[in-house]
């Protein structure tokens, strides 16, 4: 397995640095060069089912994305999303490599739906720690109350655009400098 290999070879994946050029606003610094080409080799075999051993009892995405579909009707239909037409399929050229028996290719906007965060300057914060505070950074702070009453995926609108947080906790605050994704039932964060 391609994750064995990482992992044999750790110690020269985190030694292998650039110098970087003190020409304009660098300063001559060391670049963790080979950490860095190590998560972005990580996270597209991770996209490409190829890191870990596949799971032959994992429901088909098929079946998955059937469900998601029903869930986004029923959520439609109590007013909760609004109701959309979804978006076409991803075509043959659109196919950058070969997914894993069981998976398949579909557009992001027909599974997630990204909520603006609520603006919350750091001078209203508590800063109590009950909630963390997401900026589209990460973490920027706390609160005693919150706006995401569930797992997400906190999506860099602002600043870090693209920049992608995990929050694990049951409840949290997003900010308006990015969204919110909560992932439909059936889809693990």
């Amino acid at each position: 397995m391609v994750s064995d290999h990482i992992i044999k070879n750790l110690d020269l994946w985190t030694s292998a640095l650039l110098h970087k050029s003190s020409v304009g606003n660098s300063n001559g610094t060391l670049e963790t060069y080979g950490v860095n080409k190590l998560r972005d080799l990580i996270l597209e075999l991770a996209m490409r089912g190829q890191l870990v051993p596949q799971d032959p009892d994992d429901e088909p995405a098929s079946v998955v994305l059937k469900n998601i579909a029903k869930e986004k009707v029923l959520l439609a239909q109590e007013g909760e999303l609004p109701r959309t037409e979804p978006l076409s399929p991803v075509r043959e050229d659109e196919k950058r490599f070969n997914l894993p028996t069981g998976w398949a290719w579909i557009r992001f906007g027909n599974i997630f739906e990204l909520e603006y965060g609520n603006n919350l300057p750091e001078a209203k914060r508590t800063n109590t720690g009950e909630y963390p505070v997401y900026g589209s950074n990460g973490v920027v702070g706390t609160h005693d109350s919150y706006c995401v009453d569930s797992p997400c995926i906190v999506v860099g609108r602002k600043g870090s655009a693209g920049a992608l947080n995990l929050s694990l906790s049951d409840r949290c605050w997003v900010t308006d400098v990015a969204y919110s994704v909560i992932p439909p039932t059936g889809l693990d964060l």
